[in-house]
């Protein structure tokens, strides 16, 4: 039995099946070598949350710029980023495709 929805209820998105892995997969061929990805979250729906950390801004930006020029993630967006000790730490959140 198939069940369709009524108009009037929340239908939240899903995942397709391997997204997450894929997105893992193509992260490791973007990434610079001086970044480290301290995190990575399924918050919600198609919502990625990317912890990542440098000792330079620059390398985290170019990491920033590669996951949204590549259509990895959609509606990419960072933080400024928080220095302290020499690394550099900022959240990235966008949407899978």
């Amino acid at each position: 039995m198939r069940i369709i929805p009524d108009k009037n209820q929340n239908v939240e998105a899903s995942i397709p099946k391997n997204a997450i892995p894929n997105l893992l997969n193509r992260i490791v061929y973007i990434i610079p070598q001086q970044v480290k990805v301290t995190s990575i979250k399924n918050t919600e729906g198609r919502h990625i949350v990317i912890e990542a950390q440098a000792s330079k801004y620059e390398q985290l930006g170019y990491f920033r710029a590669a996951l949204a020029t590549s259509g990895y993630l959609t509606d990419v967006k960072s933080t400024s980023g928080v220095k302290s000790g020499g690394i550099v730490v900022i959240t990235i959140e966008g949407d899978l495709p």
